[in-house]
């Protein structure tokens, strides 16, 4: 075989090992980029892992996004006869997650609005009140002093507003409804929602007398 010959049969197999060595790198390199997407899979797979009491928990509490609604419905029939001394005394009622306790003396008032979290601050607003028909104006006391406490107590307070807002009333069944007036109410300037709705998904309370 001359030396020609051999320099061509050198070159070929020098192309080959060439190409086998590409091959091989492109099979152990797809082989590196598969693994690395494996960690994903793992943590996917780790999510189907949820305990039954678990994902019963998820469905009945689930995240709630809070979105203020504009009331401009009116939830009950209008009583322009109300009865201001049906107002007074202690009552109870639900504002969203809050349990809420109002006092009402005459033409004074106090709410305290309690949070589930125990360590929370209590909200409180407590001022006077006036009438017009079925309509209560209630406007805070900014200078009188927060809710009395018992003695060793911690907890704290902190007011709901400072500005007067009104709010709809009639008595229905032994309760007394409370609702943010209508944006379409000509007697006063109506909020978009109750400060006392504290922006609950709340149509109206329903105050319980103690």
């Amino acid at each position: 075989m001359s030396k020609e010959s051999r320099f061509i049969g050198y070159l070929v197999l020098g192309f080959g090992v060439i190409a086998i060595v590409a091959v091989l790198l492109l099979v152990f390199g797809g082989e590196k980029v598969e693994t690395a997407q494996m960690p994903q899979e793992a943590t996917s797979d780790q999510s189907l892992k949820v305990k039954p009491e678990d994902l019963k928990k998820q469905m009945t509490n689930p995240v709630r996004v809070v979105k203020p609604a504009v009331q401009d419905t009116l939830y009950f029939k209008r009583d322009p006869d109300l009865d201001v001394g049906d107002m007074e005394g202690d009552w109870q009622g639900q504002i969203g997650s809050y349990t809420a306790i109002l006092q009402i003396r005459k033409n004074i008032y106090q709410i305290i609005l309690a949070s589930p979290d125990p360590n929370a601050k209590r909200l409180y607003s407590s001022g006077t009140f006036s009438i017009a028909e079925d309509m209560a104006v209630l406007s805070p006391r900014n200078d009188w002093p927060t809710p009395v406490t018992k003695a060793g107590s911690n907890i704290q307070y902190q007011k709901i507003t400072v500005s007067p807002f009104p709010m709809l009333i009639k008595f229905e069944n032994g309760s007394m409804l409370w609702q943010n007036p209508p944006q379409s109410e000509k007697r006063v300037i109506a909020p978009r929602t109750s400060p006392i709705f504290m922006s609950e998904p709340v149509r109206y309370v329903a105050w319980k007398k103690l």
